[in-house]
């Protein structure tokens, strides 16, 4: 139990402490040649984590409340995208499709226009209440290749997987339906909820090999500082102004997802003008997820402790009390 305190004082200690673990062994397991087998499940074991998740999140959701929540989605995702996408392009422009310190407009897109879905759940089930989760209906869409494949398109690159988008909405969907007919599960699928999320993060930990994240240097490094920071000000900004939030939530969704490590492989696979520049982007992505998973929590916490949120609301509340 004191352990548990512990992670809890911690910024999303309960996802980023076991996620970092996880990283740490998948290294060593790396390293000695003995990662063949977490690798070929790691894949299906995050799938399956996630879902859970996100079905569990769509359990608490209060629909009476849904369309104003959607519309608070639409603009954190829209700023998310359009900060990746000026990033991104800024780097192309001025240096080409190569990039600067081995950060590629490629690497830039991928890690700024995509966040760690099971962070921003984590940070808003600290920070904030059961409604902040259902604003992730509309973050999903950022939870994959999809924003990036949209963003390079002028390059001519593919159609977008709309099957697979719906698919990824199908378990919050359900989640929700069930929720509202049946409220009092709202509760224990909060505890559910919270113990995914952890598992979550260590399959997630399982795929990320701190080697490359070295490797990647100062310009990974950098990259994870330009996500959080490049996306996260004006996140925070729109949260406040446009809707009238605090912006905890701007800030919780300021990260890099670990599965953006994937999507440079992926526009390479759909143009093969990215292939030579792949290997660095996926390094410096990698740098990016540890250094966002560091800083995320730690930028949300600040934003909670200046703006406000229903987590201090409710500890001060209990001060008052006492």
């Amino acid at each position: 139990m004191s352990a548990l305190k512990y992670l809890k004082k911690v910024p999303a200690g309960m996802f980023i402490i076991p996620l970092l673990c996880a990283a740490i062994l998948n290294t060593i397991l790396v390293f000695a040649g003995a990662d063949g087998g977490v690798r070929s499940l790691q894949p299906t074991l995050s799938t399956a984590a996630f879902l859970i998740v996100i079905f569990t999140a769509g359990l608490q959701i209060n629909l009476r409340s849904a369309p104003k929540l959607l519309a608070r989605s639409a603009v954190l995702l829209i700023v998310k995208f359009a900060a990746g996408v000026i990033i991104g392009f800024g780097i192309s422009g001025a240096f080409g499709m190569e990039g600067v310190l081995g950060v590629s407009a490629l690497a830039c897109i991928a890690g700024v226009t995509n966040s760690n879905g099971g962070m921003y759940l984590n940070l808003v089930a600290d920070y904030g209440n059961a409604d902040d989760a259902m604003t992730y209906a509309l973050l999903a869409f950022n939870d994959g290749p999809y924003l990036t494949m949209i963003a390079m398109s002028v390059g001519g690159l593919a159609a977008i997987p709309f099957k697979s988008i719906a698919i990824s909405f199908a378990p919050m969907f359900i989640g929700l339906v069930i929720g509202n007919i049946f409220p009092k599960v709202a509760k224990p699928a909060r505890i559910v909820m919270g113990i995914a999320l952890i598992f979550y993060a260590l399959v997630l930990g399982l795929g990320i090999n701190l080697t490359s994240v070295l490797l990647a240097g100062f310009g990974g490094i950098l990259l994870g500082v330009v996500a959080v920071l490049g996306s996260g000000i004006p996140l925070v900004a729109a949260d406040r102004f446009i809707n009238r939030r605090p912006g905890y939530g701007g800030a919780a969704i300021a990260s890099v997802a670990g599965n953006a490590v994937a999507t440079p492989a992926i526009i390479a696979g759909l143009d093969p003008a990215w292939a030579p520049y792949v290997e660095n982007a996926v390094a410096a992505v990698s740098a990016a997820v540890v250094v966002s998973a560091i800083l995320t929590p730690l930028f949300t916490h600040y934003v909670a402790k200046k703006f406000g949120c229903p987590k201090f609301d409710r500890e001060n509340a209990k001060e008052e009390t006492a």
